[in-house]
């Protein structure tokens, strides 16, 4: 995500004219934003970092947990990125869930995934 900022305010709308915006932005970087919102009572536990990894995933994962500790069940909707699925999320989860990570059981590509 890149962070900006408008570098002029914008004009405000007259009749029959929209808004009008200058092009010029003022650019802060890029931040990865990871949020998880929980649907049925409406909390945000968010984070933000320099960068989207794995190991980013598995931290805000486990920063989730921490937040939320009485959940009953977790359920995640995430992008088809391979950060989502490495090996350090699948372990994560499992230990969780008090499920077996059966690690030669698991598909293939996650950028951790096994090989």
């Amino acid at each position: 995500m890149q962070m900006l900022q408008r570098q002029y305010p914008p004009q405000p709308a007259q009749p029959g004219k929209p808004e009008k915006r200058e092009q010029e932005d003022i650019r802060h970087g890029v931040r990865a934003l990871m949020a998880s919102f929980v649907v049925p009572t409406g909390p945000l536990v968010w984070q933000r970092g320099a960068t989207r990894t794995s190991k980013d995933v598995a931290a805000h994962l486990a920063n989730v947990v921490r937040h939320r500790p009485t959940m009953k069940r977790d359920d995640w909707v995430g992008e088809n990125l391979k950060t989502h699925w490495s090996l350090e999320v699948c372990r994560r989860v499992a230990s969780w869930g008090a499920l077996p990570c059966v690690e030669k059981q698991l598909s293939r590509g996650g950028n951790d995934g096994p090989s």
